[in-house]
């Protein structure tokens, strides 16, 4: 997966620009194959000292795993584009500071074609979806800051019911404690638990709720080498027949080590729990992936 990354080096404000490519092809299966891209642009700017505002924007050409649940058994892997919108605010005074954040996401599938050369029609997935965050931290100790934050979503589809007569338009809240930790730059990351609920408007849809929780925690063990450790808990979209949504558990560790100053290998494991609420389906999925990355400068 070629990616190139351009940065400013100015002492305030940051512009970045970037793009990455995601390219399979097959042996034996050549309607399998698939190419994706990856294009954005993030800049920040420094108002005062402690006061930024920043923005972003990416486009992405994708496809949807044959692993997928929801994925429609096409002849082909399904694809989709995927715009991302952020604004952000933050400002820090002392020990309080406090950030706002609204992002935008719009998804738009591509129809497939069946076995059989029968048009699959995946315009009822089409969607837009907003997120509003709002976080305020307090600086414990040099090492130690504790933060509240609250979440309000709202995902709205394109068609008014989708395939089975069902509106999946949604609403959704989150409400989460934590503490961020930086033990002199070698172990840091965050560390939260708290409340996540999705309730929709079509009332045959059951409501998502239930304890979220996450970490993210690096840990530097040499110069060269770093490890890192993830948990997250979130509910998905599905389009399942008689299914709301999909509480996800996700587990995820990593290593990388700096082999020579401009290349660096990594590996990744990962484990997923998916439990569907409204219908008996509970899925488990496990990945594992090796990389390596050489840095033109």
């Amino acid at each position: 997966m070629p990616e190139i990354v351009v940065k400013s080096d100015w002492q305030s404000h940051e512009i970045k620009m970037f793009g990455s490519a995601d390219i399979a092809l097959y042996a034996d299966r050549s309607n399998e194959d698939y190419e994706g891209f990856n294009l954005g642009a993030e800049a920040r700017l420094d108002v005062l000292r402690d006061v930024q505002v920043s923005a972003g924007l990416v486009y992405a050409d994708l496809h949807e795993s044959r692993g997928s649940p929801d994925d429609v058994d096409g002849n082909e892997p399904t694809e989709y584009e995927r715009l991302n919108a952020t604004l952000g605010f933050a400002v820090r005074s002392n020990r309080l500071s406090l950030s706002v954040g609204g992002e935008l996401y719009r998804f738009d599938y591509d129809d497939a074609n069946s076995a059989a050369g029968a048009v699959i029609d995946n315009d009822d997935r089409d969607r837009d979806r907003y997120d509003v965050v709002v976080r305020g931290g307090y600086v414990i100790a040099p090492e130690y800051e504790g933060f509240l934050r609250a979440g309000l979503s709202m995902t709205d589809y394109d068609d008014a019911v989708d395939s089975d007569g069902v509106n999946r338009d949604s609403d959704g809240l989150e409400i989460v404690a934590g503490a961020r930790i930086d033990v002199t730059g070698v172990v840091f990351g965050d560390v939260f638990a708290g409340y996540l609920t999705h309730d929709y408007d079509d009332s045959r849809l059951m409501t998502v709720d239930g304890v979220t929780a996450g970490i993210d925690m690096t840990w530097n063990v040499t110069k060269l080498t770093t490890l890192g450790f993830g948990v997250t808990r979130t509910i998905a979209e599905t389009t399942q027949t008689g299914a709301s949504g999909n509480f996800q558990t996700n587990f995820d560790a990593s290593v990388d080590h700096e082999l020579l100053r401009n290349l660096i290998l990594g590996a990744r494991a990962g484990m997923s729990y998916h439990d569907y609420e409204g219908i008996d389906r509970n899925d488990e999925v496990a990945n594992f992936a090796v990389s390596g990355k050489y840095l033109l400068s």
